[in-house]
């Protein structure tokens, strides 16, 4: 398995940023603005994020352990006193799965330890099925807000939910002993 390497966003990423959120594939999951605005402006936006806002919006670089682009990570809407955060995750397709799901378990793990948050805020579209399944989508759902948002031609509804740390302790419980009975199945019929 390959390590992942999370690390701040730098000015020398925001091309990579860019060339990302501007990809077809990945549109469909965050917005059309992409489509709309120019690079230039898209470029002068991530300078002043990481230049003036790096106190309530956090951005990240998501690579393997060899530097290869995994996508990219960040905290908004951070309230410090509450100690509550959104979390945006933007990954290149082929990522999606595996080194994706890691990514954002590393990042659980950073902003519940490291950060000491206490509670992530999480807003998916409804279409958007990049790591979960629309069904579980629905499933975690605190709030739902149907024809939300107006992206790549026609209206989504989102959802949102919050996670703490229990939950995702709880969710990695769960991963550890399905996994553990995978492996035990296929003891089994080797």
């Amino acid at each position: 398995m390959k390590p992942l390497r999370i690390r701040l966003m730098r000015h020398e990423d925001i091309d990579d940023w860019i060339r990302l959120y501007a990809d077809e594939a990945v549109q469909r999951n965050n917005s059309h603005d992409a489509a709309l605005i120019p690079a230039e402006d898209l470029r002068a936006m991530n300078e002043q994020w990481l230049d003036s806002q790096w106190h309530e919006r956090l951005m990240y670089r998501v690579d393997t352990g060899k530097g290869e682009l995994v996508g990219f990570t960040r905290l908004s809407l951070i309230d410090w006193r509450s100690q509550t955060c959104d979390m945006g995750i933007m990954l290149l397709p082929r990522h999606r799965r595996r080194l994706g799901l890691l990514a954002a378990f590393a990042m659980y793990d950073y902003i519940y330890d490291t950060l000491n948050l206490r509670v992530v805020l999480h807003q998916v579209m409804s279409g958007v099925e990049m790591m979960l399944a629309g069904d579980r989508v629905r499933s975690l759902a605190q709030a739902t807000s149907p024809d939300h948002c107006y992206v790549t031609g026609e209206f989504r509804t989102c959802y949102w939910w919050a996670q703490t740390k229990a939950d995702h302790e709880a969710v990695r419980q769960r991963n550890t002993e399905r996994g553990a009975r995978v492996r035990q199945r296929l003891g089994r019929e080797a």
